[in-house]
C-alpha cells in the first residue's frame, strides 16, 4: 500500500491530487488536498506510508505531519502504536490502551479558534474518557490550564472539552458509534460544538481568553502535568486534520466529503 507523498509540494505552495494504491491497483483517488484550505496546522494521514518511521515491523515510532508546520508525532519504546489496522481497504494506526504519540514542543499556532476532523473508532473502552487528541501547555492540565483542548472517546460517543482558565466547556455526544468522523469546533467567542458524522450533537459556551498549546498528544490524556498511563485509546485512527480557525460551511463540507469518500463513511 502506498500513497503519493504530497508534503513537499504543499510546502512549495501547490496542492497535488492524492492516490491510494493496493499493490499496483488504484483503490482511491481525489483531486482535493486539505492544504488547499488556509490555516492547516496538523494533518496526520494513516493511508500514506511515506509519513511513518517503523523501528520494527508495523510498530510506529514517528507519524509525520503533512501540514507545512511539520508537527511530527513520536512514540517512545514500549508505547508505540502499530500501523496494522484496516478500514475499507486502507490502513489505520491501532492503539491498544497502552500506546500514544506526542510532540512535546510548542506548536506555533494559536487555539483561539479551531476546526478539528478525526476519523476514528473506539473498539473497546477503559475507565472514564480515553484520550484521542490533546493540546496542552507543558506543566499544565486539561482541567484549568489556559490553553488546553481535549478530544476524548467517551462511553457513549466522543467528548470535546476546552479549558480556558478558570472556565471549562465540555460537550458529549452519543450520536457516534463505530467508524466515523468526529468534528470539533471552537469559535473565537468561546462556543464549543461537537459534530458526529456531520450532525451537530452538542454545544456549550462560556470560555474566554486563550493562548497557544505547548504540545500535542495522540491516543492518551494529559493532565496534572503528565501523560496519563490510564485513560488511553483502544481503537484506531485513520486521519486527523486540524485548522486553527473556524472553517466556512462550504470548506467544512469539502473536507467532510473528502473524508467520507476516502474512508467509506456513510
Amino acid at each position: 500500500m502506498a500513497l503519493l507523498n504530497a508534503a513537499s509540494a504543499i510546502y512549495a505552495g501547490t496542492v497535488p491530487a492524492q492516490s491510494v494504491y493496493l499493490g499496483d491497483t488504484l483503490v482511491w483517488s481525489s483531486g482535493f488536498n486539505p492544504g488547499s484550505i488556509a490555516n492547516l496546522s496538523l494533518w496526520l494521514d494513516a493511508a500514506d506510508i511515506a509519513q511513518f518511521t517503523f523501528p520494527s515491523g508495523v510498530l510506529v515510532s514517528q507519524w509525520r505531519d503533512k501540514s507545512a508546520r511539520a508537527l511530527h508525532m513520536d512514540a517512545p519504546p514500549g508505547a508505540q502504536p502499530s500501523r496494522s489496522g484496516s478500514r475499507n481497504g486502507k490502513p489505520t494506526v491501532v492503539f491498544g490502551g497502552a500506546q500514544y504519540l506526542d510532540r512535546m514542543a510548542a506548536t506555533g499556532f494559536s487555539v483561539a479558534a479551531l476546526t478539528v476532523f478525526i476519523v476514528f473508532a473506539e473498539t473497546d473502552h477503559q475507565i472514564g474518557n480515553s484520550g484521542i487528541l490533546s493540546l496542552y501547555p507543558p506543566g499544565g492540565d486539561d482541567w484549568n490550564s489556559p490553553s488546553a483542548v481535549a478530544i476524548e472517546a467517551g462511553e457513549a460517543g466522543y467528548v470535546f472539552q476546552v479549558a480556558r482558565a478558570p472556565a471549562i466547556a465540555r460537550v458529549t455526544t452519543s450520536m457516534m458509534s463505530g467508524w466515523g468522523i468526529a468534528r470539533s469546533v471552537l469559535a473565537p467567542e468561546g462556543t464549543v460544538s461537537a459534530y458526529a458524522n456531520g450532525v451537530l450533537a452538542a454545544q456549550d459556551n462560556g470560555v474566554d481568553s486563550w493562548g497557544s498549546p505547548g504540545g500535542i498528544i495522540l491516543g492518551a490524556r494529559y493532565f496534572s502535568g503528565a501523560i496519563q498511563t490510564s485513560y488511553r485509546l483502544i481503537g484506531d485512527i485513520g486521519e486527523v486534520i486540524l485548522y486553527d480557525r473556524v472553517l466556512t460551511d462550504p470548506e467544512t463540507a469539502t473536507v467532510e466529503d473528502y473524508l467520507r469518500q476516502k474512508w467509506s463513511i456513510t
